[in-house]
């Protein structure tokens, strides 16, 4: 992956250079969306939502060129010269990027997807009253009957589609069965002709076949989970059950953020959005808590894995993540050096998600690469892993507080587990032993907590349930997530062709995996909710006792 360097004509709309981690093809995307609206964009560009580079890198140097500074209006002048541009140059025959990195359109002829979906279509819009109201309690913005009318234009050209290729094998056949004869036969010039219409029908056809076949792998990519059972609907959670009372303190409570700086063992740094530094006894905290957690899991027969941080594409959307959306993956996209009287050559036009990367560390991510395009044998399952590491996320929670502190950071040490199973029951049972093996592991550090199943509107879009562990926050004045476990069926699998079958080989006989997430361990909530729940009088807190034979190693 080459370097980002910053250039003297990429000018940001502050007049300040572009930031060197930011691509130019990816502000000029930035500001279409800004102007038009995301919902418009993707309209308007057929769901794409990328600009391609070349003609963004153009467009940015014309500008700088010039000498002109953006402000707004040139911001949103620019924004319509590039939009402009890109759709009357042919946006739709340059090869760019897709709004999704698990399709790619047959139209492009020389690329194939990494892996072949099935989103289980014909099953979910079976049941479309099910499906809507799944959409309705997420609050997902999703035109269902749009999908459907697709949906069904789409299977009526595929009908058509096999017509025509059964009836040019017919005809082939019967064409080289009359040339064998040694007659010269006269039906052969007509089943040839005929051949030649069919061939130019078929032809005609894949055009609009790649168009509608792209409209509704995108609609049905955003399609979310099927909710489990328990999932409450029309509320945000349900507790299932509490661990020990609230503290009562008798003087005035400090907030984590306060006891640390006090002390000098917590301190807030700007070399990162929301960085931190922990020292002395915090520090050993967070290595206490990693080394509990870790011998609790191995006791419990997992498997420990070392993961890397950064993830394709395919392997991110694949997971319910928006690899299109900053607030919810860090993106570090491919750069191209381009001069403005260089001659591009074709392999400078071949940008695509296959060379974008995403920094996410410790996540569902870590797992769900190592088995993409992977078959398990039954004999290893139900398979139970966990990694740890750093969590790179810039999602964070609307907490009504000033200073948050270390409840609201881009990046943790955290514990991940991950379970695969072979159906719906094995991996309710999954779900249920994570979810004791977790809340049990929490209940050890003496802290006020809570179990709740959380409501469908809380959900991630691969999720069908999911069990929080909630810890009381004196700062925070509520009880916020600490830990968590998810159920997504085989959500997950069947976007990253993940299966299992009776034996590793005999792949004609295999079933897509379904699996379980869990968050067992995010240090910093937890080491926030111990300051703050242990805390006295004089600043000082008390360390749990689980955890006392660790602060000494």
């Amino acid at each position: 992956m080459q370097s980002v360097t910053r250039h003297p004509g990429y000018y940001s709309g502050t007049g300040k250079y572009i930031k060197s981690a930011t691509t130019v093809h990816t502000y000029a995307r930035y500001l279409i969306i800004k102007k038009c609206g995301l919902p418009t964009f993707r309209n308007l560009l057929g769901q794409r939502l990328s600009v391609c580079p070349i003609h963004a890198s153009r467009l940015l140097k014309s500008y700088s060129n010039s000498g002109v500074r953006s402000s707004l209006f040139r911001r949103k002048l620019q924004c319509e010269n590039v939009f402009e541009q890109c759709t009357l140059s042919g946006y739709s025959q340059t090869k760019c990027y897709s709004s999704s990195a698990l399709f790619v359109s047959g139209a492009l002829g020389t690329r194939t997807a990494v892996v072949d979906l099935e989103l289980n279509l014909d099953k979910r819009l079976q049941d479309v009253q099910k499906l809507q109201e799944n959409i309705t309690a997420r609050g997902v913005d999703i035109d269902l009957d749009c999908l459907k009318r697709i949906y069904e234009e789409y299977c009526q050209m595929r009908n058509t589609r096999i017509w025509l290729e059964e009836e040019r094998t017919k005809i082939s056949t019967l064409v080289q069965t009359l040339r064998r004869r040694e007659d010269t036969n006269e039906e052969i010039p007509k089943l040839t002709e005929r051949g030649r219409e069919l061939k130019l029908q078929y032809q005609k056809l894949m055009k609009d076949w790649w168009i509608i076949e792209e409209k509704m792998i995108l609609a049905a990519l955003k399609l979310p989970n099927d909710l489990h059972r328990d999932t409450p609907v029309n509320v945000r959670e349900k507790m299932v059950k509490e661990h020990m009372a609230k503290p009562n303190f008798t003087f005035q409570a400090k907030s984590h953020s306060d006891i640390g700086q006090l002390s000098g063992e917590i301190l807030f740094s700007p070399v990162s959005p929301r960085a931190y530094y922990l020292r002395g006894t915090l520090a050993l905290l967070e290595q206490a808590l990693t080394s509990y957690v870790t011998d609790v899991l191995l006791q419990e027969s997992f498997t420990h894995f070392t993961c890397p941080d950064m993830f394709k594409s395919v392997v991110v959307e694949g997971c319910g993540f928006d690899i299109c959306d900053p607030e919810q993956v860090y993106t570090v996209e491919t750069h191209i050096n381009m001069q403005e009287d260089t001659k591009i050559d074709e392999n400078a036009r071949k940008v695509t998600w296959d060379n974008t990367y995403h920094l996410a560390g410790v996540s569902p991510m870590s797992f769900a690469a190592y088995l993409t395009r992977i078959t398990l044998g039954k004999d290893n399952l139900p398979l139970k892993c966990f990694t740890l590491g750093r969590q790179y996320s810039p999602t964070l929670d609307h907490l009504e507080c000033s200073n948050p502190g270390l409840f609201n950071v881009h990046q943790r040490t955290q514990v991940e587990l991950c379970g695969f199973a072979t159906d719906a029951t094995e991996s309710e049972e999954v779900f249920e032993h994570f979810s004791s093996i977790v809340w049990n592991m929490h209940k050890n550090f003496q802290l006020p907590l809570r179990l709740s199943t959380m409501g469908a509107s809380q959900l991630l879009p691969a999720e069908s349930k999911r069990a929080e562990i909630q810890c009381w926050s004196t700062s925070l004045n509520t009880y916020c997530k600490i830990a968590s476990v998810s159920m997504c069926s085989d959500y997950i699998s069947r976007r990253l062709m993940m299966k299992w079958a009776p034996k590793s080989y005999e792949v004609a006989k295999s079933n897509y995996l379904h699996t379980v997430h869990a968050c067992a361990l995010n240090v910093p909530r937890l080491i926030a909710c111990i300051m703050e729940n242990r805390q006295k009088e004089d600043g000082s807190y008390d360390i749990p006792t689980a955890l006392e034979p660790l602060m000494m190693k």
